[in-house]
This record gives C-alpha cells, sequence and structure tokens, in this order.
C-alpha cells in the first residue's frame, strides 16, 4: 500500500483496520505486505511494528521523506522478499591510447584541519558507482569524461571484484570495462 500518494489513514482508523485486513490477506494467500509510509506519518509505524512489521528500505528515490514496511503473511513458508540493497555497484574505465598511454587520474583528499584539498598519491582508473539504472558502459564512459575530460566508447567487461564490509555493512560488485578514446585522444 503506498501512502505517500493518497495519504495514510489517521492512527485510530489504521490501528481498526490493520488486523483484520492482516487475517483477510493471509486467508487469501497472500505472502507478504509492504506499506510505503511518508515521514509526516512516521507514527503509524509503530503501530504497524505492534502488528510483526518491521522496516524493509528506504527507497532510493524518496530523499529520505518515505520508508517501506514490510511483513511476511504466512509463516509456514520461507519468507522470500530479498533484503534491500545489499551491494553497491561500481565501475571503472580502463582506456589505452593508440600509442600505448594508460589514461589514469589520482583522487582528491580534503584535509579537514587546514581546509584544503590535494592529490592522494596514488593512480587509479577513472570511476565510480553507477546510477540507478544506468548499464555499465553509460557509466564508465560517463565517470571517464566526468574525471578526466576524454571522451571514450564502451568496448567491453574486462573483470570485476566482489568485496564486503564497506559502509553501512553494504558488499561492492566492482567493474573494469574496455574503453577507447574517441578520435584516437
Amino acid at each position: 500500500l503506498d501512502w505517500t500518494q493518497a495519504g495514510a489513514p489517521p492512527p485510530s482508523e489504521f490501528e481498526a483496520r490493520i488486523a483484520p485486513s492482516l487475517e483477510r490477506w493471509t486467508a487469501e494467500g497472500v505472502k507478504s505486505c509492504m506499506f510505503k509510509l511518508p515521514i509526516e506519518n512516521a507514527g503509524l509505524a509503530s503501530v504497524a511494528a505492534q502488528h510483526g512489521f518491521v522496516f524493509h528500505h528506504v527507497p532510493l528515490d524518496a530523499d529520505g521523506r518515505h520508508v517501506v514496511l514490510k511483513r511476511w503473511l504466512q509463516p509456514r513458508l520461507t519468507d522470500k522478499v530479498p533484503p534491500f540493497a545489499t551491494h553497491q555497484v561500481g565501475i571503472a574505465g580502463l582506456c589505452i591510447s593508440d600509442t600505448g598511454k594508460l589514461l589514469v587520474v589520482r583522487e582528491w583528499r580534503d584535509d579537514a584541519e587546514s581546509g584544503t584539498r590535494s592529490p592522494s598519491v596514488q593512480w587509479k582508473l577513472p570511476g565510480g558507482l553507477l546510477d540507478p539504472g544506468e548499464s555499465f558502459g553509460d557509466a564508465s564512459v560517463r565517470e571517464t569524461l566526468e574525471e578526466t575530460g576524454v571522451r571514450t566508447r564502451f568496448r567491453s567487461l574486462l573483470c570485476f571484484w566482489h568485496r564486503h564490509g564497506l559502509t553501512w555493512g553494504k558488499s561492492d560488485l566492482y567493474y573494469v570495462a574496455r574503453l577507447e578514446p574517441e578520435g584516437g585522444e
């Protein structure tokens, strides 16, 4: 149920309707129930929790303005609702010119004490995280242009790695794409 558009019921009405609704949905064989709840109605989350709901995720398009709560309704069946956002996906572009030059960048580091920025010691391939719905090819070309100013064309994926234990306990899938410079740069 999406209450970000239609508006959530008042707490007393929600309290009166939730138990009979859950009973009906369970009897009908519905496996799970999700509520999309706007932050303005956050008080309803405590009512939902009293009926077995748990937080599932904050949608990417929500800007922190709503949350999704979930309840599995069939206790004899395994809960098949996947957890939300266990991985982040990134890509780097490997671009070698016709003359054999490798395109690399250095990240900028902020010094909180002095308020200055300086380049890191290490060199790396240009890259970053994919935007929601973005392809590997588009992301590798975009990241390379943003970080270097060099226009490239996507050719193929070369390799990837998988790491665990990053920010908020997420895992990381990071790909490397083979790119060609446009115009033989």
